[in-house]
This record gives structure tokens, C-alpha cells and sequence, in this order.
């Protein structure tokens, strides 16, 4: 027997997030998928600070620009990773860079990213 109505569980959503977020933070579900897409193929991104909140789902994805696009040793594309929410709770997402350009080494925020995932 199966029971019609309404039902308080929601469905899981994909939220995309980027360089732009910076030093934000996100509201999510339960469920929820957050990608975050950088700007840089010389992105590293960290394990999150509560892998029982937020968790990896798979390894990051290194998009790089077309070689026509852009000269060798600039970091043209991105890095895309995916985390899963998993419990309530707060959860730092973070990467990290030290190249922000052919011989140009990351100095201060240029070489940081950090978003707080708030899950409910």
C-alpha cells in the first residue's frame, strides 16, 4: 500500500559556486551537492575542515583552456570538485594555489580560497 500526499523530504540540489564566492558563506541541505569551479588549473583543493559534514565526492576535475587559448605555464581553465552534505553543520571548503601565473608566484589572498557550507 502506497500513501498519497505531501512529504517533507526535499530533493537533493546542485549548487555551483566560484571564485566569486570567496570568503562567503552558502546555505545548504542535506543531501545537497556543492561544486565549486576555480578559475585556475593551479588549484589544490584542501580536505574539508568536517569531513562528517561535507564530504569529497569525487576527485577535482582540471579543465584546462585550449593551448591555442592561452600560453603554456599560465594555469588557463579550471578546477571543478564536487562535495556532498551530509549532516547539519558548518564545514570550511578551501584551495590553495601558489602559482598565480607563468613565474608568478601567490602573494597573500591571491592564493587562497575559503567558503563555509552551512548545512541544515
Amino acid at each position: 500500500m502506497v500513501a498519497c500526499g505531501s512529504s517533507s523530504v526535499q530533493p537533493s540540489r546542485e549548487l555551483s559556486i566560484t571564485d566569486a564566492e570567496n570568503g562567503q558563506s552558502v546555505q545548504v541541505h542535506i543531501g545537497d551537492v556543492v561544486q565549486v569551479t576555480l578559475a585556475s588549473t593551479s588549484w589544490t583543493f584542501n580536505p574539508p575542515s568536517d569531513g562528517a559534514v561535507v564530504k569529497l565526492a569525487a576527485d577535482p576535475v582540471v579543465s584546462p583552456a585550449p593551448l591555442s587559448a592561452c600560453p603554456p605555464g599560465m594555469g588557463c581553465g579550471s578546477v571543478t570538485a564536487r562535495f556532498t552534505a551530509l549532516k547539519s553543520g558548518t564545514a570550511s571548503i578551501s584551495a590553495t594555489r601558489v602559482s598565480c601565473g607563468e613565474a608568478m608566484r601567490c602573494v597573500g589572498p591571491a592564493g587562497s580560497y575559503q567558503v563555509q557550507v552551512v548545512v541544515s
